[in-house]
């Protein structure tokens, strides 16, 4: 019997960054229209990562492929955080990208 062994490509950092950026915000992560704490959306974008990861091979694929909208209903995610407006998803993870690759180009 032979048994093939696949290789377990890592969570690129960009994506590990940026979940984590969820995970530490105050925010609430509205997801087809109900509110889910911080914590518990880190938990769903990890699960979506883990399934997909062939859809995100770094934080701009991730972003556009698994982090903005529900794949099921298409309802785009919204990011709320306290006194301030919901936003997409993707508007807030950009923002969380660029502030990733500025503090990386100073290494």
């Amino acid at each position: 019997m032979t048994y093939k062994i696949f290789a377990h490509r890592a969570m690129p950092l960009e994506v590990k960054f940026l979940i984590n950026e969820i995970k530490q915000s105050n925010c609430s992560f509205i997801r087809n229209g109900v509110p889910h704490s911080a914590k518990r959306a880190a938990e769903h974008l990890t699960l979506k990562y883990n399934n997909g990861k062939s859809y995100a091979q770094n934080g701009k694929s991730f972003i556009k492929n698994l982090a903005t909208k529900s794949a099921w209903t298409g309802i785009a995610y919204k990011i709320k955080c306290p006194n301030k407006e919901a936003v997409n998803s993707n508007e807030w993870l950009n923002s969380k990208q660029i502030d990733f690759k500025k503090s990386t180009q100073n290494r």
